[in-house]
């Protein structure tokens, strides 16, 4: 039965992909581009996309049907869709469609010529971020325009704070590493019972500092990749290349195992939920109030951005240096079949320099969604019908409006603190926005392999066991799962990069 069920369900799933899709041709000869986005379904998105379709027949000469799939299935549906070469239009690529699999199975358009025909998208998009779309030399996402310089946030709720600062006059917004945050965590678990001090989200890459870098004078800091993998990056300035190596033996270089008794010191001081092993989702307890630290991504404005997601007001430190990060997270792709491609890359195009048909997908309507209370300012109405509440989905988050609680200048600050990353990137590179993506196709059963290791050992992200019990044995078991072939693999195409693009080389500060 349960087999039975599992057939008719695919059916169904397959039947509703194929109906979507037979919208492309559209009625009287009009062009419909079926767009899919993860995220949860809005009683009001016919409206927003009926307002949408004027925009865009007059401008383009076609219409959208915007399509929220469900973001715990969405990796699938698109899998699927891929499998049975189905001619959808657009969609998002990035955590979930994941680009690389995506591109390589031919799920995907190559879209170097189609940008001839969208001159606003090279012009808007700067080609270290568009690199994040390149697989094996050719473009296959466009990302969006967003913050892609990287540091580390640690955020904390005002309340507990600014209790903080009044008790021992600390205050966390002058911290500049992690371990500046012992004491807060300590005061934490003694005067708030209920509350867990520290989420490990971020695992041994929790410890960070603003003076970290490839050259940084405090080993405890230094980590070319977050300590999360088996195989890692580094700079070999001797050398002037780039050397892929086994991060968790390597101490030297990364101290992943520092990292790991750090965090386990945490769990037995109490700082880290005992049940962590266990927990599926945070979130709830999150909005709860009921964390009391947690780490992210830093982007300016990002308190204003958590007060209109929690309810409550958010204190965020960046704790670490300044580096480029890749921007294939989120990115929109054109479905390998799809049967009107031009107008897809023009709608793309359309995404990125048209800000009324951009605000409109992100906030609905004026009016209804949302009141404009100044000439880039909004504030959304509440309970209202559409509210997807995550502009970085759609396109060129610069041209978003300002929400309450984001400073006037929030995409000037984000646009120069990309600026930064890009400069620091010639001494701390992220290799994709070189051009360079690793292709795993041929050894992709071993990199599931290590993956599965990698995700056994969870003790070393929870902080939940002590090193010392297990952390050979994690090393053995990754090193019979072949993680040296995926170290090979990754240095061979590397150095084949490099070789081919001897230029690239020459951009870095060594």
């Amino acid at each position: 039965m349960k087999k039975f069920l599992a057939i008719v369900l695919a059916m169904l799933m397959v039947l509703s992909v194929c109906t979507a899709c037979s919208k492309s041709g559209g009625d009287n000869g009009e062009i419909t581009l079926t767009w899919y986005v993860p995220g949860d379904k809005y009683p009001d998105t016919a409206l927003v996309v009926e307002e949408l379709n004027k925009i865009t027949m007059e401008k383009i000469g076609c219409k959208i049907d915007l399509q929220f799939i469900d973001t715990g299935s969405f990796q699938e549906r698109m899998n699927m869709n891929m499998a049975s070469n189905s001619d959808y239009d657009l969609t998002f690529v990035g955590y979930l469609n994941q680009f690389e699999p995506a591109a390589s199975k031919g799920g995907l358009m190559q879209l170097d010529e189609l940008l001839k025909l969208a001159p606003g998208i090279t012009e808007t998009i700067p080609e270290y971020i568009r690199n994040s779309g390149v697989y094996m030399g050719k473009t296959y996402a466009i990302p969006n325009m967003q913050i892609t310089a990287y540091a580390l946030a640690a955020t904390t709720p005002k309340e507990y704070a600014d209790a903080f600062k009044k008790a021992t006059g600390k205050d966390v917004t002058t911290f500049t590493n992690s371990l500046q945050y012992e004491d807060y965590m300590e005061f934490v678990k003694a005067n708030y019972p209920g509350v867990y001090p520290m989420r490990t989200s971020y695992g041994m890459g929790s410890f960070r500092s603003q003076d970290e870098g490839w050259d940084a004078k405090d080993p405890f800091f230094r980590t070319p990749l977050n300590g999360g993998s088996f195989y890692q990056l580094y700079k070999d300035s001797e050398n002037k290349k780039f050397k892929v190596i086994n991060g968790f033996k390597e101490e030297e270089l990364t101290h992943a195992r520092m990292r790991a008794d750090k965090l386990h010191e945490y769990f037995k001081k109490g700082w880290i939920r005992q049940d962590i092993d266990s927990v599926l989702d945070e979130e709830a307890e999150l909005k709860q109030k009921k964390y009391a630290l947690w780490y992210g991504t830093y982007k300016p404005g990002m308190d204003g951005e958590a007060s209109n997601r929690y309810g409550w007001e958010t204190v965020s430190t960046r704790i670490s240096s300044v580096s480029i990060g890749s921007a294939s997270a989120t990115m929109v792709g054109i479905g390998a079949n799809c049967k009107h491609p031009e107008e897809a890359i023009k709608f793309i195009e359309l995404m990125n320099t048209d800000k009324e048909a951009y605000n409109l997908v992100c906030f609905g309507i004026e009016g209804k969604h949302y009141n404009k209370v100044g000439d880039e300012r909004i504030e959304l109405v509440e309970g209202s019908g559409y509210n997807p509440n995550a502009s970085w989905k759609f396109g060129n988050q610069f041209n978003a409006y300002r929400l309450p609680g984001q400073p006037d200048d929030v995409w000037e600050q984000t646009i120069e603190f990309n600026n930064l990353g890009y400069e620091m990137s010639k001494v701390n590179p992220d290799v994709t926005t070189l051009g360079f993506t690793f292709n795993q196709e041929d050894i992709k059963s071993t990199v599931t392999k290590v993956s599965e290791i990698d995700n056994k050992y969870m003790a070393k992200k929870h902080g939940s066991k002590d090193p010392a019990t297990y952390w050979d044995q994690m090393l053995a078991e990754a090193d019979a799962a072949g993680n040296q072939i995926i170290i090979d693999e990754y240095q061979k195409q590397l150095d084949a990069f490099f070789e081919e693009h001897p230029e690239k080389l020459a951009e870095i500060v060594w």
